[in-house]
């Protein structure tokens, strides 16, 4: 039985996809006066249309479960995935790692995150962090991506000794190679990757305000990944299996 994990952001969660015949159906002037009840439903159709749904069906894996969520740090993911592992078979784990300037604010058993200079206490902890740490002109970026790499290294070696495949990809165009370049030994699990201009693909921004990809959009970009998995990686697992579900992994925190 094989197993499709798919950890991220909002990129993997499918944020921006909107079911607009549901949307019409609320019979609303503004997005902004729709009820929660309408995106409570509208997330399975962001799971539907989501870049993983469409790995699953290109290599057919036959379960998919996406941990991924709007907004989630690197280390949220991480711990999600530990808080939440996966069922034992044929697993093949990919992450998309995110924004490296993002914190996980746990709170209420639940997983929430911060982002630099949406937050006071990030921006000012960075802020002091550089300053104590003489950074010499270092960006965040570079400074995090040590810490990303210990989480990188942590999954991969646990998917090694569980005999799990694993993958990485990376939203933000260019931290790809500068992963491989810090860390070669990661060169064996990144797969290459440049996210198109987010102007150039189709979006409900006009409507809802969203700029993320709708999804066409996503369908797009999972296209171009799976391309570049096949040129890069001629062994990536393909199960052939008939796809049999689907599944969102939650933000809660198991005690």
């Amino acid at each position: 039985m094989s197993n499709l994990i798919q950890l991220g952001c909002s990129f993997s969660f499918g944020t921006g996809c909107y079911d607009m015949d549901l949307y019409n159906s609320y019979n609303v002037s503004n997005f902004d006066e729709l009820p929660e009840g309408y995106h409570e439903k509208n997330k399975e159709y962001c799971l539907k249309n989501s870049i993983g749904r469409h790995l699953q069906n290109e290599f057919g894996f036959r379960d998919y479960y996406n941990y991924a969520h709007p907004g989630s740090s690197n280390l949220s993911q991480v711990f999600k995935f530990f808080n939440n592992l996966p069922p034992e078979g044929d697993n093949t784990i990919i992450w998309q790692i995110t924004m490296f300037d993002r914190k996980p604010m746990p709170h209420s058993n639940m997983l929430d995150d911060s982002y630099l200079n949406q937050n006071k206490w990030l921006t000012e902890y960075y802020r002091e962090l550089l300053a104590k740490l003489n950074t010499n002109g270092r960006s965040i970026d570079e400074n995090e991506r040590m810490e990303v790499s210990l989480y990188i290294n942590i999954l991969k070696e646990f998917c090694r000794a569980k005999n799990w495949n694993f993958y990485i990809w990376f939203w933000i165009n260019g931290n790809d190679e500068k992963m491989i370049q810090d860390f070669p030994n990661f060169r064996d699990i990144v797969i290459p990757f440049g996210v198109p201009n987010l102007d150039t693909l189709n979006s409900y921004v006009k409507i809802t305000g969203d700029n993320h990809p709708n999804e066409e959009g996503y369908k797009e970009i999972a296209n171009n990944l799976i391309k570049s998995i096949r040129e890069n990686f001629p062994n990536f697992p393909e199960p052939k299996e008939t796809p049999n579900s689907f599944k969102s992994i939650g933000n809660e925190v198991k005690k």
